[in-house]
């Protein structure tokens, strides 16, 4: 715990309750996937968004580290870019 108070510039405990927030909400998200709802690929998008931009908020600077999670996170938004792009001009 002392290691990651060290990294981070905001307060670690408000950190700890979003990160539990997000990962909760993306259980949400793959359960909506796994259903095949429309609300959970905007939940994930949104989601993605989030966590990108709190690795900047936490490390509180533009030039960051790159940690598993923003590499997931821009992973899953090429993935829905890509979807909904495909979806939107259908190879004739």
């Amino acid at each position: 715990m002392g290691d990651i108070r060290a990294q981070v510039s905001p307060d670690y405990r408000i950190l700890m309750v979003s990160g539990l927030l997000v990962s909760f909400l993306f259980l949400i998200a793959l359960y909506g996937q796994y259903t095949k709802t429309v609300w959970a690929a905007r939940l994930v998008t949104v989601l993605a968004r989030f966590d990108v931009v709190g690795e900047f908020y936490a490390q509180d600077t533009l030039i960051i580290d790159i940690t598993l999670s923003f590499v997931v996170a821009i992973i899953i938004l090429l993935i829905v870019y890509i979807n909904r792009w495909t979806a939107q001009h259908p190879v004739k």
